[in-house]
């Protein structure tokens, strides 16, 4: 089955709520099959929402433990040197 590519604004813009209700109860009367077909249509939209909030959600918690990192500090003297060498100073 081939299916249209659905990008993040087209499924920001759609409102899944208000899809369903529509087909649920339709202004002029649907036949079962064309209700069975627009509600696996809701569904797929309704699947790529949630894959761009997965995919949301681990950039962020990608950028939440790279901001976490403690990274070693290379200018800190060794624990048994006291003082640095003038010339490495300046």
């Amino acid at each position: 089955m081939m299916q249209g590519s659905i990008n993040r604004k087209k499924a920001a813009l759609i409102d899944i709520r208000d899809i369903c209700a529509r087909i649920l109860e339709p202004e002029l009367p649907l036949a079962l099959r064309l209700s069975g077909i627009l509600m696996g249509g809701a569904v797929i939209v309704y699947s790529k929402k949630v894959t761009f909030l997965l995919e949301d959600a681990k950039a962020f918690m990608a950028k939440i433990n790279a901001a976490l990192v403690v990274k070693r500090d290379d200018k800190t003297l060794p624990r048994e040197k006291g003082q640095a060498r003038l010339v490495s100073i300046l």
